[in-house]
């Protein structure tokens, strides 16, 4: 099964901000032992977050956002679980009754997305630390000292040569299993060629509509963009936000162009279908250090959330996102208000734009701190080629992933 988004944004009642923020502070400066809510005995929250989004509209708003397993209701009960004083941090809330509401105060305030990325599809919070742990163990092995000599002393040949040459013993059930599996494969191989043909096809057209809906409007005012929120203390704020560990997050709140709502829908069904059924698994438009992103129509669709969560930097981010898919980029953006009219060709003023509009999480959890996306495919990788039929040449790529 899937994991799934949680999105909840609801009022903060007035005069409580302040308090609110110093609340979601003692969070972050002690996720584990704080006395509101300690994602660390969470058993389902890959990625979490809270911040606070201000609109003109509706003042300052709670934002939380978290990536779960499981279903909502069973999720829910987690997180009033492992919250020993929530009555203190959403009490600060508009409609927040108390615990027993809890659920219904949710849903009440919460939004799907019209487009969700995972990386992983079909992993995970204990499926991922899994795959750590049994890389960490075989690593931790192949680190003492008398493995180190021997390998040393004798060479690495002996050793693969030895693994490679290890017997396994079947009975004739497991057997006519085996050879089912290969014949099984052979066949899924076959009808493989025609859909991955199909799935080429499908990019190509999509690449095509992207170059046509996500043209910049005016190329000839690149280098023309002027920030119209220019904030160095927001800047600020962003900057300390981030780079914390080897993840990041980004939440990015823009008004839609009114006469673009449907073309806008369109493109991010696009989005969410080809993100689950044309690219391959951590890979968004070849762009590889995505672990979960999401965007969501919401204020009764005068605005586009974003939300994302990646790998490095935020300068390389955008970076990747402009030179690997800028007509897409371009094709979600240019229907929101204050879209550079050069698009993001025009980095300078594209990364501006992100700036413009961006609000950094005041809290930030990670079930995986230290993987990136390419460190948990390896992961990934290394777990499930173990129980395999290992040949010599296997051996020695297994390795080289450790």
């Amino acid at each position: 099964m899937s994991p799934k988004p949680l999105t909840v944004i609801v009022k903060i009642k007035p005069g409580e901000e302040a308090a609110l923020k110093s609340i979601l502070e003692a969070i972050d400066s002690d996720p584990a032992n704080n006395p509101y809510v300690r994602f660390p005995e969470s058993r389902n929250t890959h990625l979490a977050r809270f911040a606070i989004l201000n609109d003109p509209d509706n003042g300052p708003r709670l934002l939380f956002s978290s990536n779960y397993d499981g279903e909502l209701d069973s999720y829910l009960n987690e997180i009033i679980q492992i919250s020993p004083g929530m009555d203190s941090l959403w009490e600060k809330c508009q409609g927040y009754t108390g615990k027993p509401q809890f659920s219904e105060f949710i849903n009440q305030h919460s939004y799907q997305p019209e487009a969700f990325y995972i990386a992983f599809r079909n992993e995970t919070v204990e499926s991922l630390k899994n795959y750590i742990a049994i890389r960490k163990h075989i690593e931790n092995f192949l680190n003492l000292k008398d493995v180190a000599n021997y390998l040393d002393c004798s060479g690495v040949k002996p050793f693969l040569d030895k693994v490679a040459q290890v017997s396994q013993t079947n009975t004739w059930w497991e057997v006519v299993g085996l050879n089912g599996l290969k014949i099984l494969r052979g066949l899924v191989d076959m009808v493989q060629y025609p859909l991955n043909l199909i799935r080429e096809i499908l990019l190509v057209i999509i690449n095509f509509l992207a170059s046509i809906l996500g043209k910049p409007e005016n190329r000839s005012e690149i280098g023309q963009y002027t920030s119209v929120k220019a904030d160095l203390a927001q800047s600020q704020l962003l900057a300390n936000a981030e780079d914390r560990f080897v993840q990041n997050s980004m939440n990015h709140l823009v008004d839609i162009k009114p006469e673009r709502m449907k073309r806008l829908k369109i493109v991010l069904f696009i989005v969410n279908w080809a993100g689950q059924y044309l690219f391959p698994p951590a890979s968004l438009v070849n762009i590889t250090t995505i672990h979960f992103a999401r965007w969501l129509i919401i204020d009764e669709g005068k605005r586009l959330l974003f939300l994302s969560n990646y790998d490095g930097s935020w300068d390389n981010y955008l970076n990747d996102f402009v030179d690997r898919a800028s007509d897409g980029l371009n094709s979600i953006w240019n229907n929101t208000m204050t879209y550079p009219e050069g698009g993001a060709q025009d980095i300078g003023a594209f990364k501006q734009y992100f700036r413009d509009y961006q609000t950094p999480s005041l809290f930030y959890y990670s079930a995986y701190p230290e993987q990136t996306v390419q460190t948990s495919l390896i992961d990934q990788q290394i777990s499930k080629m173990i129980g395999t039929n290992f040949d010599r040449a296997a051996i020695e790529e297994w390795l080289k992933l450790l």
